[in-house]
């Protein structure tokens, strides 16, 4: 990131050939590459013909590299089965060319000793700044986008368990030493999950479940940390909290047929919240009492049919309890009481089925905006209004702030190549690789059934697409978002034919050929289709190659409009053609890709198809009028195999704070999804009065005030007996805001409600070294170096933070007397 100068830098590079020896020179059991021999005597003495065909490789390598340091990879996935072939052959690969060759030096090296290498060269390198590496192609029709998206579930496991083990960090601080084993359970759960062959879906089956078992493993031991910290602030007696693990698909085993529970809401965000609660429950009348005893507003909505048959579900749960959690603290707790009561009519939503008609062909639209047809169905929560098509029940249209926006949404599936792998012609699609059979893609189905629950404070919008894709269209009163819940599974075997399913968002937005993806939740990177800043593209797979990952949000932009879809997970998202965004969600696949995995991509639970449920929010935005207005670019399939040399659309400058409004709901929308509140349960046989007067059932929080909007508490943990970790983060980019863009300070010394910061220090990112001791090289690149000049900590522990900025501290902390 170049707005932050040096501290901003990033030495980086692509490897020739992948991370694997050169051809010819593999040297281990399974490999039929020829030894070095280097006896004489022998008839197979090789020395000098190998030799010669190492500097051959060698020396293609090196037009490929800026400065005479190339480093060669010996290795790669599944190697060194045998390490002493290894080093015995390049033991004589050193000693035979550096006694031939003069120009040439050959060394054992390690990335540091290379990298001093380069440093040393005192060369001029370029920058890529609004742009990366993805999406990465081996060869012309194999492009690892798959893998963006492949195992869905676990994606989302690890995201959950993430949000918990932040959660736990930042409860330990209060519980001491205290269940440190338990903390460590959970860190490990999740630094395993960090594997590139775990989170990124792309391990075997049985590696995967046992992924998923450490996981769930972590989550009982952070079940322990919960109890602790919450009897500490609510009562030593309270009851052992309990997570909702299958909250997913309306299950929780919690309160299930439970008179009365309680659910306890846990914040781990600096600043308070305002939470929608759904708890999976039986029918009944249901009263909720709040954490100051007063009675909160509830409604009941039907759990759709299709969730109930998912395979698995076992629960007898077919509605789920709604009512909001007003204003839950930073880093505080909040408890409700719920008592069911039965007898009488279950006071459900009203409900409206959509019945169709039959198919209106003759809807037109201009661009941008739109105008809805007077026959088509309207929701309204007071600020959006959904019209759906009263001849298909798909969603139309959107009217927002007195415009209306053309918007479809829709499922559909890529068919997934088959192969055996033999040579780039024959790939298949397989956990790793996404290559469908062609350009086009096919509708799961032009119509959808849809009922309609109207609550007080909730919209929901069911819609059912076959027998195997479903959603839910979920408006909040007053709630400028739109939430939707889709479900697809078990994708059908149907001939042994492999599904990739995506979502499709379609506008009428003039974007120019352009999408924006996070960037591992930070900042928007810049896709342009059938484009790459640093080469020429030649598209031989159009819509595999236009592929990007997403860990948080993409993004698109017209003239006066943008669009924003926040996910729950990592997947993979393109723009085809200008207007749309797609996301692929599930995955379905009955032949390897033959990039490590061995097995084909065919998740099973329950002995069906695995079943994937998640949530998309989609956020639309008012964005200020460029100088010079976008026009259309060409779909992706519409320049197939055609190398392209020109330069990507022009996009003019940026107006400052041209983004203003859609930033503030992405950065804040985006935050809030991926580290949000969590919930616990506990059963009881206390009345509310009785609880309430048992327990405590509020806890202010940690922080002393919250942070300002625009900074994140990244990490708070405990680091010794006497000392807390505290990483802080700037969620915003310079100029998406005039005032949640400006730089923002920050008062240690009074971070904390119950502990006195008696001093601090400032580490580096990875917080295993003083930042005052920490010496980086400075590399000479091409273009103009911005002037940043981050203030160190003073001794009144006041931090500023820039855009985008990350800084971390080891606060030295002792209880405060008053607390």
């Amino acid at each position: 990131d170049t707005s932050l100068g040096e501290a901003g830098e990033l030495f980086t590079g692509i490897l020739f050939n992948l991370y694997t020896a050169p051809n010819g020179f593999c040297f281990d059991t399974y490999c039929s590459d020829e030894p070095i021999m280097d006896n004489p005597k022998l008839h197979g003495y090789n020395v000098n013909e190998r030799i010669t065909d190492f500097m051959r490789e060698v020396r293609f390598w090196a037009e490929a590299y800026k400065t005479n340091h190339v480093q060669i990879t010996m290795g790669g996935d599944f190697n060194y089965i045998v390490a002493s072939s290894w080093f015995k052959n390049m033991d004589k690969l050193i000693k035979y060319i550096n006694s031939k060759f003069s120009d040439v030096n050959v060394l054992y090296s390690t990335p540091a000793c290379y990298l001093k290498a380069l440093h040393a060269e005192n060369v001029t390198w370029p920058v890529k700044d609004n742009d990366d590496f993805f999406p990465y192609g081996s060869d012309e029709h194999t492009y690892w986008t798959g893998y963006f998206t492949s195992r869905p579930n676990l994606k989302n496991l690890v995201y959950r368990a993430n949000n918990v083990l932040q959660a736990v960090k930042q409860l330990r601080v209060v519980l001491d030493t205290e269940l440190e084993e338990e903390e460590t359970l959970m860190n490990r759960a999740m630094g395993i999950a960090q594997h590139h062959d775990a989170v990124s879906g792309t391990e075997k089956q049985h590696v995967s479940d046992d992924y998923a078992l450490y996981l769930s493993e972590g989550l009982d031991a952070s079940e322990k940390i919960f109890s602790a910290a919450y009897k500490k602030w609510l009562g030593n007696d309270l009851p052992a909290q309990r997570f909702c693990r299958l909250a997913n698909i309306s299950q929780c085993e919690q309160v299930e047929a439970a008179t009365r529970f309680t659910v306890s809401i846990y914040n781990p965000l600096a600043h308070p919240v305002t939470y929608p609660v759904r708890v999976p429950v039986i029918p009944g009348f249901y009263k909720v009492i709040g954490p100051t005893g007063e009675e909160i507003p509830n409604e009941l909505i039907p759990v759709p049919q299709e969730v109930m048959e998912i395979p698995g579900r076992t629960t007898n749960a077919t509605l789920e309890l709604f009512f909001y959690a007003e204003e839950v603290p930073a880093l505080g707790l909040m408890s409700y009481h719920v008592e069911r009561f039965d007898g009488g009519v279950v006071p459900v939503a009203e409900r409206q089925n959509l019945s169709l008609p039959g198919v209106n062909t003759n809807l037109t639209a201009p661009l941008e905006t739109s105008q809805e047809t007077p026959d088509d169905i309207e929701v309204d929560n007071g600020v959006l209004q959904l019209i759906f098509n009263i001849s298909n029940g798909q969603l139309q249209f959107i009217r927002r702030d007195q415009e209306t926006w053309a918007f479809h949404q829709n499922f559909y599936q890529y068919e997934g190549s088959k192969g055996y792998n033999y040579n780039i012609y024959s790939r298949a699609s397989g956990a790793y690789i996404f290559r469908p059979v062609k350009d086009e893609v096919d509708i799961v189905t032009p119509y959808a059934n849809v009922s309609i629950f109207r609550g007080k404070h909730v919209i929901e919008v069911h819609q059912q697409f076959g027998p195997w894709v479903s959603q839910i269209i979920r408006l909040y009163q007053g709630k400028d978002d739109i939430e939707f819940q889709w479900l697809v599974g078990p994708i059908p075997v149907d001939k042994w034919v492999g599904k990739e399913v995506i979502t499709r968002y379609k506008t009428q937005l003039m974007t120019g050929g352009e999408l924006y993806t996070d960037s591992n939740g930070r900042r928007l990177m810049r896709r342009v289709r059938n484009h790459r800043s640093s080469w020429n593209l030649t598209l031989t797979e159009p819509v595999a190659s236009n592929y990007y990952p997403i860990t948080s949000a993409a993004a698109i932009f017209g003239n006066r409009h943008r669009v924003t879809v926040l996910t729950d997970r990592p997947q993979g998202a393109a723009s085809l053609t200008d207007g749309e965004v797609e996301i692929m969600l599930h995955r379905r696949l009955f032949y390897d890709d033959g990039k490590g995995v061995s097995e084909p991509l065919d998740e099973i639970q329950y002995t069906k198809g695995l079943v994937a449920r998640g949530t998309h929010i989609v956020q639309l935005s008012k964005t200020y009028k460029e100088a010079r207005p976008r026009t259309r670019a060409p779909p992706s399939n519409s320049t197939a195999n055609i190398t392209t040399t020109a330069p990507p659309p022009v996009t003019p400058p940026d107006t400052p704070y041209k983004y203003r409004e859609g930033a503030e709901r992405h950065r804040i929308g985006a935050v809030n999804l991926v580290y949000g509140p969590l919930l616990s349960f506990t059963r009881t046989s206390y009345t509310a009065a009785e609880w309430s007067k048992r327990y405590r059932m509020k806890y202010t929080g940690l922080l002393r005030e919250p942070l300002p909007l625009n900074v994140h508490l990244l990490t708070l943990e405990r680091w010794t007996n006497t000392s807390l970790l505290v990483r802080l983060e700037h969620l915003f980019e310079a100029r998406e805001h005039p005032t949640l863009s400006q730089p923002v300070s920050i008062d240690l010394k009074n971070l904390f409600s119950e502990l006195d910061v008696t001093r601090g220090v400032e580490l580096n990112l990875g917080a295993n070294q003083e930042l005052a001791k920490t010496t980086r090289l400075q590399w000479a690149h091409e273009g103009t170096k911005t002037e940043f000049h981050r203030q160190p900590l003073g001794s009144d522990l006041v931090v500023e933070l820039a855009p985008m900025d990350v800084r971390t501290f080891q606060l030295f902390v002792s209880p405060r007397k008053s607390a």
